[in-house]
């Protein structure tokens, strides 16, 4: 039953007393939105090499969400967002 319980629960998705599953029914979070918020909270605590591509993958699901909001291609929103911090650099 132990090992069961490893494979449910590991001992990463839990912070604080608090799941990130809990915290993804609670916003009624939608798969992309929910994802992201697993990949942003979860980030660097099963393996901490793994801290910036976790990130990653939470912007990518947050950028796939965008796009369907909007109706267009994730790469038009990145596009949109890069030419944003560009002229913030200017």
């Amino acid at each position: 039953m132990q090992d069961m319980k490893k494979v449910a629960h590991p001992s990463y998705y839990t912070k604080g007393g608090i799941e990130v599953y809990d915290v993804i029914k609670a916003y009624n979070l939608n798969f992309e939105r929910g994802n992201a918020c697993k990949y942003v909270l979860r980030a660097g605590e099963k393996d901490t090499n793994t801290e910036a591509e976790d990130c990653e993958k939470g912007a990518w699901y947050l950028i796939a969400h965008s796009a369907r909001i909007k109706g267009c291609k994730r790469s038009e929103i990145l596009k949109d967002m890069l030419e944003r911090e560009l002229q913030k650099e200017q």
